[in-house]
């Protein structure tokens, strides 16, 4: 049976009926999930993703505060690249999330967010 033929009446039908059961069904399932959301935290458990690079602690707002100035372009010259700026970092301790040390590439993953 062709559905994209809609010139058929009881065709047209049916892809309307199935359309009102995909939407009951998201809305279904959507409702579920804010349900589950609301009693995980209610029980005082995390129902949000990662923060934000800066958003999490101190120490994070810190190094972004020290990686945007250090981005920042100097009045008669160039910016310095992101390896630079981590390699900085890195030489005066700043640490990541998880400890490690900057790449040029988590430097830039955090300042163009």
């Amino acid at each position: 049976m062709d559905l994209t033929d809609d010139d058929d009446p009881s065709k047209k039908l049916i892809i309307q009926i199935i359309g009102c059961l995909a939407e009951f069904e998201k809305a279904t399932i959507v409702q579920r999930m804010a349900s589950g959301r609301a009693k995980k935290k209610a029980k005082g458990l995390k129902v949000e993703g990662a923060k934000a690079f800066g958003e999490a602690d101190e120490r994070e707002k810190e190094t972004l505060a020290r990686m945007k100035q250090l981005r920042r372009k100097p009045r008669n010259g160039r910016q310095k690249t992101y390896s630079k700026i981590a390699e900085i970092l890195n030489g005066e301790g700043y640490r990541n999330r998880s400890g490690g040390e900057w790449t040029a590439q988590m430097v830039r993953k955090v300042l163009v967010r």
